[in-house]
């Protein structure tokens, strides 16, 4: 239940057929932090998150989420993932924004995937372009500045509408 098959129960099942199926499965696991990997969530599905004591969740590829809504509707920290097909039809700016507005608008980090990416010069200037803003942004945040004040660095195309934009 940890992964896809969670987000294809409503929210109204959850405490009876989700939760306590986690805990058994995070109890057998480990008695430290858990870090799920939960593809495809609803947003009414992540206050849910709150209630099973996770360290990080990593939301995968969701289309129906984005940093903002996850970030307005739960308070666990979570990860923002650059597939490896976000790759395609994308500039050095999209990918440096991407890294920008997924720290802006709440990531507590980002990752990528090379799944399915050829290498060639094009892809690895995308990669230095994505591990360069993030490098940036950690610095960033780590010396005091706002989220704010890290999206800023973004764009104005990309501050404008980039969520939206990023999933087609």
């Amino acid at each position: 239940m940890v992964d896809d098959i969670a987000a294809m129960i409503p929210k109204e099942l959850w405490p009876e057929f989700v939760l306590p199926f986690w805990e058994k499965y995070f109890d057998s696991l480990t008695s430290g932090a858990r870090y799920p990997h939960v593809e495809d969530l609803r947003e009414e599905q992540l206050p849910f998150l709150e209630q099973i004591g996770l360290a990080d969740y990593d939301p995968s590829i969701s289309p129906l989420l984005n940093p903002r809504i996850i970030f307005r509707a739960c308070r666990v920290p979570f990860s923002w993932r650059l597939c490896g097909f976000h790759f395609a039809g994308r500039d050095l700016q999209d990918i440096a924004d991407f890294v920008y507005l997924s720290v802006a608008d709440g990531a507590s980090s980002v990752f990528g995937g090379l799944e399915g990416l050829r290498c060639d010069q094009a892809v690895a200037g995308k990669l230095n372009a994505f591990i360069a803003a993030g490098k940036e942004a950690k610095r960033l945040f780590d010396s005091g500045a706002s989220r704010e004040e890290i999206g800023q660095l973004a764009s104005a195309k990309g501050r404008h509408d980039f969520w939206e934009r990023w999933k087609k």
